[in-house]
């Protein structure tokens, strides 16, 4: 936000910015890969929707691994894949979650 708010005013960027920018954005993004890893071992326990989430989720960490070693003209596929994996993680905890209230609403009924 700084970044954009030095833009907007016409202030100059400096180098520093932009490489502190970067490892703030690796570190980020390395912290989701670690974090998504044990996170993903609680969907295990719902049966077959939960172990296609966690694969889903075991999915996200070698590309997030691939698009940091991949240089940048080639990693766009890789982006887009990473962000497919993780929203296509969420629908699908989505449906998981609704489907787990309307069977747990259905039995106090």
């Amino acid at each position: 936000m700084t970044m954009v708010h030095a833009i907007q005013n016409g202030l100059p960027l400096s180098p520093a910015d932009g490489q502190l920018q970067m490892i703030a954005s690796q570190v980020k993004f390395h912290a989701s890969y670690l974090a998504v890893l044990p996170f993903s071992f609680g969907f295990l326990q719902f049966g077959r929707l939960g172990k296609a989430i966690a694969g889903v989720l075991w999915c996200y960490i070698p590309f997030g691994v691939l698009i940091s070693v991949t240089p940048v003209e080639q990693a766009k596929a890789l982006v887009l894949g990473r962000t497919i994996f993780f929203v296509f993680a969420f629908i699908l905890s989505a449906v998981l979650f609704f489907l787990q209230t309307t069977t747990s609403g259905q039995r106090t009924q």
